[in-house]
């Protein structure tokens, strides 16, 4: 189910971000565990998250700690700031 809604919001993130690139700076690796920083970056040119494009471009970061067994993901646990993306698209919208 998590796979599901992680495809979903991937989806959203490729249409709504033209020309998204992500980026993996930083790749720790002990035994079974690995911690990840990523840099997303992309022009908002269609929908997301209900905001209308604004042509801006957008830049934020995720970290990530994945855990192994048998060479497969057994679980991970993402770290995000949506508001720091959010804010960067001026969300919540000012009502000046």
């Amino acid at each position: 189910m998590l796979i599901v809604a992680f495809v979903i919001m991937m989806d959203e993130i490729h249409e709504a971000f033209s020309d998204y690139c992500l980026e993996m700076p930083l790749i720790i690796l002990e035994d079974d565990d690995a911690a990840v920083r990523m840099v997303m970056t992309g022009t908002h040119t269609a929908p997301f998250q209900g905001i209308s494009p604004t042509g801006r471009k957008v830049r934020w970061e995720v970290l990530a700690h994945i855990k192994f067994k048998d060479g497969l993901i057994e679980e991970q646990e993402t770290f995000r700031d949506w508001m720091e993306l959010m804010s960067q698209l001026q969300w919540p919208a000012s009502t000046h």
